[in-house]
């Protein structure tokens, strides 16, 4: 029986922060008495102090720190101090008390910090904070959805983002000067923000009446009735027995059985082909299955229709889901029916495109047209692919849609092309016209070669700060030579060169600093004549018949 929860009307009331239980009992119309339980849970919560919290990162660690301009100096707990292995650089004595009391001197571990903006990490402060276990015994809140969408709406980013409410961290009077701005905002009477490098750090009270209340109310109605409990004995004593009344014998029974009577077997059958036809349209993409003797009739078995994609895909892309749909429709078949192979199976469609695809290597096309037609191809024939005019295609009915009028008339869709009955069908592979390459081009993976361009900068300044600071030039050739050698032994470690400076090593330095410094000053003569130009009669070094050896080095020929 259906009964109408009753609702929480004007007037009906239930306290704040309390459960309430109501009980009530009312005859309704048959004369049964149900039993009515009312539960009723309204939590409120009620007004919210903010401190001057903000969240920083230490060392890619977010930590959530307040602002006690009560304390002289800042605190940092320990766990936070071992996760970020800070290591303590000296020990202080302080003394800690509170509302007057006495406190006792403690020895305490000093680190360094650097906080920096989470979403600014060029905004930073450094800061010397003592470790200490704890930092504060209570919680203190996060700002709620309702302060978020008040500061979101005034352009406000808030320092605390945090959903914890606990404290890492705590900044005394001895930095707080370095973290708060000087511009302070009265976003309500008693709600205040202060900019800070952190983002606007909150403080004050909010009253949060009437903002977020949750009221739970649960409904039980427990209805007694009459049972007919002689039904009961008699269907569990006919159980008992292993006997079914005749009356209740399921009436799917008395069809099977009378199908079983009017049914005979015999060893003959007649060769059936299955073809499954596919087609797509912006809107639509599907495949029909149709099954035939091949000399009497066709029908529809089944029939498989998906809206096309939120995301716009080309049509010849519709066009290979609906391929691919026909392909695990295929699938499916020979597992349900392991007498049906693959090569009673036939596929058409009207798209050159997509059979283009098929027939040849997956690795040719991009990624969406790649991993489909790949599995197209493991799980059918080839051959078996074939062409057909997109009038005799009765898979377009489902893409471009039809009145249920016009269908139950449309005998293409329920027994397929009038060609498919034939007893000389003839497959078709191809429409006859070739396919544009421009078409296709777009799916076509590109090659890439790849071409590495070296710029090379010569800077004389280098070897002239160098000889400014050695003015040996033959100590200077002997440190370069170490360079050499200690650049030769981390490229080819097996090459071994140890032990002093032998003559040809610091042939080949000095040799390397004058074509470093000739680079340098006379690149383009250089470049010409490695080309095999003459130098520039504008050059300085155009008279003096110059030439580039074997070692690569510029040298005068003579006049």
């Amino acid at each position: 029986m259906q009964k109408e929860i009753p609702r929480l009307k004007e007037g009906d009331s239930t306290d704040r922060s309390s459960n309430q239980i109501k009980h009530s009992a009312r005859v309704n119309s048959q004369g049964q008495i149900p039993t009515e339980v009312l539960s009723a849970l309204n939590k409120k919560y009620g007004d919210s102090t903010f401190l001057q919290t903000f969240v920083a990162e230490i060392n890619n660690k977010r930590v959530r720190g307040i602002l006690d301009t009560g304390s002289s100096r800042s605190f940092v707990l320990k766990d936070i101090a071992e996760q970020l292995k800070l290591k303590p650089s000296a020990k202080e004595e302080l003394l800690i008390y509170a509302f007057g009391s006495n406190g006792k001197k403690e020895s305490f571990d000093i680190v360094y910090l650097n906080l920096r903006n989470i979403r600014n990490p060029q905004l930073s402060v450094n800061i010397k904070a003592a470790i200490t276990d704890r930092i504060t015994q209570g919680k203190v809140s996060v700002p709620s959805k309702f302060i978020k969408e008040i500061a979101s709406e005034k352009g406000l980013t808030l320092a605390d983002d945090s959903c914890s409410s606990d404290i890492d961290l705590l900044i005394g009077s001895d930095f707080i000067c370095e973290i708060l701005g000087e511009r302070n905002l009265k976003i309500s009477k008693r709600l205040m923000v202060t900019n800070s490098i952190f983002g606007e750090i909150l403080q004050g009270r909010i009253n949060d009446e009437g903002n977020v209340n949750e009221i739970h109310v649960n409904y039980l109605s427990v209805m007694d009735g009459k049972m007919n409990y002689d039904k009961i004995n008699e269907f569990w004593e006919l159980e008992n027995m292993g006997i079914n009344s005749q009356e209740n014998i399921n009436l799917e029974m008395q069809i099977l059985e009378k199908f079983e009577e009017n049914t005979t077997y015999t060893n003959e059958t007649e060769p059936a082909e299955i073809h499954i036809f596919s087609d797509a349209s912006p809107k639509a993409y599907g495949c029909v299955r149709k099954v035939t003797d091949g000399t009497i009739s066709s029908s529809s078995i089944v029939d498989k229709c998906r809206l096309a994609p939120l995301k716009k895909l080309s049509l010849a892309r519709l066009e290979l889901m609906g391929i691919l749909g026909s392909a695990r429709l295929a699938e499916y078949l020979q597992k349900t029916f392991p007498w049906i192979t693959s090569d009673h199976i036939f596929f058409w469609r009207n798209s050159q495109i997509t059979l283009h695809w098929i027939n040849g290597d997956p690795l040719r096309w991009k990624e969406f047209v790649r991993n489909r037609v790949r599995e197209i191809q493991e799980k059918t024939n080839q051959d078996h692919w074939n062409y057909c005019r997109g009038k005799t295609n009765p898979a377009d009915k489902l893409t471009r849609g039809l009145s249920i009028h016009v269908l139950v008339q449309d005998d293409v869709w329920w027994h397929g092309p009038d060609w498919l009955t034939s007893q000389n069908l003839s497959f078709n592979n191809s429409s006859g016209s070739e396919i544009n390459e421009r078409d296709i081009a777009d799916e076509l993976t590109k090659s890439y070669v790849p071409v590495m361009t070296v710029t090379e900068h010569y800077r004389t300044d280098f070897i002239d700060n160098l000889l400014s600071i050695i003015n040996d030039y033959t100590k200077f050739i002997r440190i370069i030579s170490y360079v050499f050698k200690f650049a030769a032994n981390c490229s080819f470690p097996e090459s071994n060169k140890f032990g002093p400076v032998k003559a040809d090593e610091r042939v080949r330095a000095e040799n390397s600093l004058i074509r470093l410094v000739q680079e340098g000053k006379f690149q383009e003569e250089i470049k010409d004549l490695k080309r095999g130009k003459g130098v520039s009669n504008k050059s300085k070094l155009s008279s003096l018949n110059v030439f580039i050896d074997e070692n690569g080095i510029l040298k005068v020929g003579g006049r």
